[in-house]
């Protein structure tokens, strides 16, 4: 999305970050994700056949540019929850 593109380039330009602050997740493992969704949900998002009115009520329109921004979030937000997890027993 050329937002999010914008608003990174305007933080290094200023900056404000640099490009070691940055980086880019692994998109996470798709039978990490069948895991919490159903299995014929995740298929159908990875295939493309997701039905019209699940695409209204998730609110995004299926393309794979969507699939892989929602791979790569459920990945950050795994890896966010690790951390979390190590800090509350200690070893962060």
């Amino acid at each position: 999305m050329t937002k999010y593109r914008l608003v990174r380039e305007r933080l290094l330009d200023e900056r404000v970050l640099s490009p070691a602050d940055l980086r880019v997740p692994d998109a996470i493992d798709w039978n990490d994700l069948r895991l919490v969704h159903d299995a014929a949900y995740v298929d159908a998002v990875a295939n493309g056949t997701l039905a019209p009115e699940m695409q209204r009520r998730i609110g995004f329109p299926w393309s794979p540019m969507m699939v892989e921004r929602a791979r790569l979030r459920a990945e950050r937000a795994d890896e966010r929850r690790e951390f979390f997890d190590r800090a509350l027993i200690g070893t962060a």
